[in-house]
């Protein structure tokens, strides 16, 4: 079977090369916000794109989406406040695909499910405040494999439902908050769902750089999801599954 190519840029941001050779991006914050959490990968070496998923119109999760448009042809899956901010600054319509929860879409043997999570997103744009519709995503590769990326969430009881219906193999959970801010996802929680979703492989994401939170959700996991296979990735670090 071939594999699945994955490259950890850091926060949440993730390249992901499916068995067919689609690349894709998911909340593609690589030079990072305010000098936070900066990756160690080039913007510029990041190319041949073909489709970018973004969470929520936060900082930390559209990153740098607009420009990485601008460098590519590639197109972005979003919800309509990303898509607002995207067609504003000069992005042709026909790149941007706007989605909400439930929402499915076809790119070249790659399919993209919507799912819900349990936040809030906003951010300052041009003197106003923006707000949209955080969403989650299920992440098809060619031969069927499931990637299950939910951006920023809560806990909540239906990604029991999404298992039982989508079967993700490999989940990006978040396991900590907004630099400065409560926690939404703890790693506690995180392992839960890990157990709920009877992940193969999942990878922490979403934590503050040097915190002992990844070492926390790797101590949760074992207990809830032995049979899990758990990856700590640093910044710039690839793997194949």
């Amino acid at each position: 079977m071939d594999k699945i190519g994955i490259r950890y840029f850091g926060t949440s941001a993730f390249e992901v090369v499916t068995e067919g050779g689609r690349r894709v991006l998911i909340d593609p914050c690589i030079t990072g916000w305010n000098g936070k959490n900066v990756s160690p990968v080039a913007l510029d070496t990041v190319t041949d794109v073909d489709l970018i998923l973004v969470s929520q119109v936060a900082p930390d999760h559209v990153g740098d989406t607009l420009e990485l448009m601008k460098r590519t042809r590639a197109g972005a899956v979003c919800d309509p406040a990303v898509q607002f901010i995207l067609l504003d600054s000069g992005i042709e319509p026909e790149r941007v695909h706007v989605i909400a929860w439930g929402m499915v879409r076809q790119f070249d043997g790659v399919t993209v499910r919507c799912v819900e999570s349990k936040h809030v997103s906003c951010v300052a744009y041009k003197g106003s405040l923006v707000t949209g519709l955080p969403v989650g995503y299920m992440l098809s590769t060619e031969s069927g494999r499931t990637i299950y990326h939910p951006g920023d969430t809560a806990i909540f009881s239906d990604v029991k439902l999404f298992a039982e219906l989508y079967r993700p193999e490999i989940g990006m959970l978040p396991i900590s908050g907004f630099p400065g801010l409560p926690a939404e996802l703890s790693p506690e929680e995180a392992a839960l769902v890990t157990k709920w979703m009877k992940l193969k492989v999942v990878m922490p994401t979403h934590y503050t750089f040097g915190s002992d939170e990844p070492q926390q959700f790797v101590e949760a996991a074992s207990r809830h999801s032995p049979s899990t296979q758990v990856l700590v990735l640093q910044p710039g670090e690839k793997v194949s599954l």
